[in-house]
């Protein structure tokens, strides 16, 4: 390997070495981190008013899916992009 080569295999690195820095504080290595984990090892428990409970429930139940998967989609989401949706 030539110094021309050896100075391009350096300058790839770096720049790789970049991408993989940005990942780590984007959303998306949040979210690949908790998916390559992968335990369901807490919960969360909030108060919401029981008719706005029901009417999600209902569109749950016509979007065929749960309460539960449509709010861990909400986080993950939320996580993915770094904001509030």
């Amino acid at each position: 390997m030539d110094s021309t080569d050896n100075e391009r295999f350096k300058s790839f690195t770096a720049r790789s070495d970049k991408l993989k820095d940005r990942d780590r504080v984007s959303g998306v290595y949040k979210v690949r981190e908790a998916l390559i984990d992968g335990d369901l090892d807490t919960t969360i428990t909030l108060r919401i008013n029981s008719k706005l409970k029901a009417h999600f429930e209902e569109l749950c139940k016509i979007e065929s899916t749960t309460v539960s998967r449509e709010v861990k989609r909400y986080i993950t989401e939320a996580v993915r992009i770094q904001k509030l949706i």
